[in-house]
């Protein structure tokens, strides 16, 4: 029988105390280990829990599906990419690759420096800003044009990041080397406000710091390092303006189809157990335009795969207006921890092999406790469906590979749509799916069907 909970309210869980934050125990009033159904107060049903239910994620001597070769097919997706775009998930205090990243206090600098009211002008007012916190950001530079600039002394970087590479090094050793490298390639900053902002006349520092954010400091912000990896279909990015399976999915695409019965079995549950949601999702995504991004004829378009990730408080962006996610894992070795919490319910699920969770992981704040008590070379391989709201508006896959061919067109015909911007222009520029170059490569490339819009699914220039 499965067991309801109907919450009476809510915890307050402000964003900004909560997200990027880290669960703990004392979060949870109650941890399930049941089949169970949620309502919120409102008496919607917002998550669905059966325990042992998903035979994919079970061993075969388990009585379930999974072979020796679907779980090595599995961890070697888990670890194949280590990314910092995972946002507030990864953590809010920033550990990872602090070299490439501006500190809390000159992001705010640029900040209140470069606004169009008031701008920051004052010299002993910047410098409080910049010393109120040191700690990095989430916010990074472009270390090319720093040292392309002279900002940066790169035989100093060079004589520190040659011990670095060394093998046969202490730990002590190396890392005092890191140490000193990463103060080399910061002190760019330190070297541009004292040459340029500082000796610039007070009513011209807005302009020059308007210069510098626009030169050095970069508009995709890069969280900690961890591993988590997409297959499937991913959208369009102003990055990356041209939908596609991912690098992942192509690379082993034999062993990703023969995992469709795995697709299949956390659809039909999700059918069975969460009837209305599914139907709105599966309704919605039959009117992709190619088949292709669905996740063999399932609801789903996505599945992010994490490996041994501490999950820090956040809400997931990019998924299905009104959808849900599924959540299950596989297990490698013996582990404790990784609990899934929901801080605004006060509950949290332990969730373990064979086990499938179906929920809100939009509306609702979620994490998941640190793992501890591992056994050497254990994993926790976490799998999260979902759909991508923005599929809905590409063209055909074919449409999509037509853009990124475009770019490619561009770089080797149209190198003056990229001054000004770097050696690592890839192509792109302000309102390129409106422009002559794309209508003549259409038609050069017999593609007159693909549609004029840009990432976000519209006609509006980029």
């Amino acid at each position: 029988m499965v067991r309801q909970i109907h919450l009476q309210a809510l915890r307050e869980c402000p964003d900004k105390t909560w997200l990027g934050a880290w669960p703990k125990r004392e979060d949870i009033d109650e941890l399930i280990h049941e089949d169970v159904d949620v309502y919120l107060p409102s008496g919607e049903l917002a998550i669905v829990f059966r325990v042992g239910a998903l035979k994919s994620t079970l061993p075969v001597e388990d009585g379930g599906t999974l072979t020796p070769d679907a779980l090595k097919y599995w961890r070697w997706v888990s670890k194949a990419l280590r990314t910092d775009q995972r946002g507030f998930a990864a953590g809010r205090d920033i550990v990872s690759n602090p070299e490439i990243r501006l500190t809390i206090g000159q992001s705010e600098f640029f900040s209140k420096a470069t606004r169009a009211k008031s701008p920051l002008i004052d010299a002993e007012e910047a410098l409080a800003v910049l010393r109120a916190d040191e700690n990095p950001s989430r916010n990074t530079y472009y270390v090319g044009r720093a040292e392309e600039d002279g900002l940066v002394d790169l035989e100093e970087v060079e004589r520190w990041d040659s011990i670095c590479r060394k093998k046969n090094v202490e730990s002590s050793t190396r890392t005092e080397a890191v140490a000193n490298r990463n103060t080399a390639k910061l002190a760019w900053f330190w070297k541009w406000f004292e040459e340029s902002w500082i000796a610039a006349n007070p009513e011209d520092r807005p302009s020059v710091a308007k210069a510098a954010r626009k030169r050095y400091v970069t508009t995709q912000p890069r969280s900690n390092m961890c591993y988590s990896n997409v297959i499937g279909t991913i959208n369009r990015s102003g990055r990356l303006p041209y939908g596609r399976l991912t690098v992942t999915t192509l690379k082993k695409w034999d062993e990703f189809v023969a995992q469709r019965d795995f697709y299949r079995e956390v659809n039909d549950i999700f059918r069975e157990t969460h009837t209305d949601k599914f139907n709105f999702l599966n309704e919605t995504f039959k009117q992709v335009k190619d088949e292709r991004y669905n996740l063999f004829g399932t609801a789903f378009t996505t599945i992010t795969v994490n490996n041994n990730f501490d999950v820090a408080y956040h809400r997931d962006g990019t998924n299905a207006i009104g959808g849900q996610a599924a959540l299950c894992v596989m297990e490698i070795g013996d582990w404790k921890g990784g609990e899934f919490v929901f801080p605004e319910l006060g509950i949290g699920f332990d969730i373990r092999k064979g086990d499938i969770f179906i929920g809100d992981n939009q509306g609702l704040i979620h994490g998941m406790l640190p793992f501890r008590e591992q056994t050497p070379g254990a994993e926790n391989i976490m799998f999260v469906f979902y759909s991508k709201q923005d599929l809905l508006w590409m063209d055909d896959l074919d449409c999509e590979m037509c853009r990124k061919g475009f770019m490619e067109y561009v770089l080797q015909n149209h190198p003056e749509r990229g001054e000004g911007k770097g050696a690592k222009w890839t192509g792109s520029y302000a309102g390129m799916w409106q422009s002559p170059e794309w209508v003549a490569y259409k038609e050069l490339t017999g593609m007159e069907r693909c549609s004029d819009t840009n990432y976000h699914g519209t006609g509006d220039d980029e």
